[in-house]
């Protein structure tokens, strides 16, 4: 490698490489913290943000990618993150781009410069480039010739690396200071008197403000690490639980489970070393947790088509009372006037390639008997039939019309099972009931079993006595006595000697 080769490098840097010092800059927000990368981009590979000088670059660069996560989420207002962090804007980037545009931003963009490919051997010869450069470096024409061949193309960078490549070729600086009483002796060294003071990340600031390539970068991964859900997670509060015969409030201690969002995230806001180092921590938190919701009811996706007894099909929200549904024992069942709709399903499964359409509870005829993906909920609607976990290689019964009216039940092999989970807005479901024939029918011409939640006396006392303490029995049998009006009104007078009797015997309680 010769001088030659490095100016006619030099020369082609007519403006400060703004796109790569941004691409530095993006990897350094990803990389520079270990806490930032951790809660944000542990997936990301690392990348390359400053070599030169990189042991006196690294506090203000992880300085940066606090700063700068800091501010991409105090603009993010997904449930209420914002309010987590203060004292942070955009003019607070700006400020650290201008605050070390001299220091980091020369070093990113002397790593741009010796990484172009003519300069790939500049370290394998570089004392011989070193001499080269500082016996020209003194050389009063040399330096005029240069200066006025960057006046001409418009552009000082070029004399400005021309100084600072001596620098880093001598990080002793020897060099550069023997040169430089000759280039302060030029007419035109006011052009690079600022060799050490320019700002190389003038250009740069703007690169990273709002809806630029490296906010929503960042701006992307803060959203994914909000969305991300753990748990559920346990807590016991007090509350009051029934009503005494007095009409006191009885309390107990009742076990509540919910869901944190972003928690990786918000342990990065919590830590000492993060926002809170610059008071950047507001002494808000987000509204981050959500209350464990009930597992939804077996139901079917709204649009799904109904087989009828006729062999036509209706979109199961179109069924009306008194129609006619095919069954899976070839005839019909008459649907009744009450109807499940469900607009919070969170969960929905499908086979093969049909786009989901059953509740994870919901249950289809295979040839091993009813499967569905959660056997447990599905019992608890059905405590009469057995249930089985759907698997890869079961043959679920599908409707098969013929021509002529006629039609026949094939087995469809399930070679894969879709899930897909809600996302902004859940799943509208609906299930059918019956007054009359089979608890079975055609939904996507699938076989499903019914899902209509059991309401028996016998289920309720079981389910009474299966998931409660004796405490709890104790209270929810004061809580009906004392209300026992207001469910006489619900279930009929009939219906609620019934049960008063019934839940009489629960452990031979009176």
């Amino acid at each position: 490698m010769q001088l030659e080769d490095i100016m006619s490098c030099l020369k082609k840097y007519k403006s400060v490489p703004d796109s790569k010092l941004r691409q530095r800059m993006v990897n350094a927000v990803q990389h520079a913290d270990g806490n930032i990368k951790t809660a944000l981009f542990n997936a990301v590979s690392a990348s390359p943000y400053l070599t030169y000088n990189a042991q006196q670059g690294q506090a203000a660069l992880k300085e940066f990618a606090v700063k700068y996560a800091a501010f991409v989420v105090s603009q993010n207002t997904v449930r209420s993150f914002h309010a987590s962090v203060c004292n942070v804007s955009y003019s607070t980037i700006q400020q650290w781009f201008s605050s070390n545009g001299a220091t980091v931003g020369l070093w990113m963009t002397i790593d741009c410069l010796v990484e172009e490919k003519e300069l790939s051997n500049l370290q394998t010869n570089k004392n011989q480039i070193l001499s080269s450069m500082v016996e020209k470096g003194k050389d009063p024409v040399f330096i005029n010739g240069f200066l006025v061949e960057c006046d001409t193309g418009g552009s000082s960078i070029p004399a400005k690396l021309f100084l600072n490549l001596i620098n880093w070729l001598d990080t002793s600086g020897q060099s550069l200071q023997s040169v430089l009483p000759a280039w302060k002796s030029s007419e035109r060294w006011s052009t690079v008197q600022d060799y050490d003071t320019f700002n190389w990340f003038a250009g740069v600031a703007a690169l990273f403000a709002q809806e630029t390539d490296a906010y929503n970068t960042v701006k992307t991964a803060v959203d994914q690490a909000i969305g991300v859900r753990t748990g559920p997670y346990r807590y016991t509060r007090r509350e009051v639980v029934a009503t005494g015969v007095n009409g006191m409030p009885l309390y107990s201690d009742v076990t509540h489970e919910r869901y944190e969002y972003g928690e990786a995230l918000l342990n990065w806001l919590n830590l000492s070393d993060g926002p809170a180092q610059y008071q950047m921590r507001s002494g808000s938190s987000p509204n981050n947790f959500e209350e464990k919701q009930q597992e939804s009811s077996g139901c079917i996706r709204e649009n799904t088509p109904i087989r009828m007894a006729d062999g036509s099909v209706k979109l199961i929200q179109h069924i009306e009372p008194g129609d006619l549904v095919l069954n899976g024992h070839g005839t019909f069942s008459v649907c009744s006037t009450e109807q499940i709709y469900n607009p919070f399903v969170l969960e929905m499964y499908s086979i093969n390639e049909e786009s989901v359409f059953l509740s994870p509870e919901h249950a289809m005829m295979t040839d091993r008997g009813w499967c569905s993906l959660n056997p447990y909920l599905s019992k608890q609607l059905n405590p009469n039939v057995t249930i089985n976990r759907l698997e890869v290689g079961d043959r679920l019964w599908r409707f098969k019309p013929h021509e002529d009216g006629s039609h026949a039940v094939e087995k469809v092999v399930v070679a894969n099972i879709n899930v897909e989970r809600a996302e902004a807005q859940c799943f509208i479901g609906y299930d059918l009931h019956f007054s009359e024939g089979y608890h079975s029918y055609y939904a996507h011409d699938y076989l499903c079993l019914l899902s209509y939640p059991e309401m028996t006396i016998a289920n309720i006392l079981a389910n009474v006595k299966k998931h409660m303490s004796a405490v709890e029995e104790i209270q929810f049998i004061s809580m009906v006595r004392h209300n026992e009006m207001l469910f006489r009104k619900a279930f009929g007078n009939e219906a609620m000697n019934h049960f008063l009797f019934s839940i009489s015997r629960l452990g031979g309680k009176v």
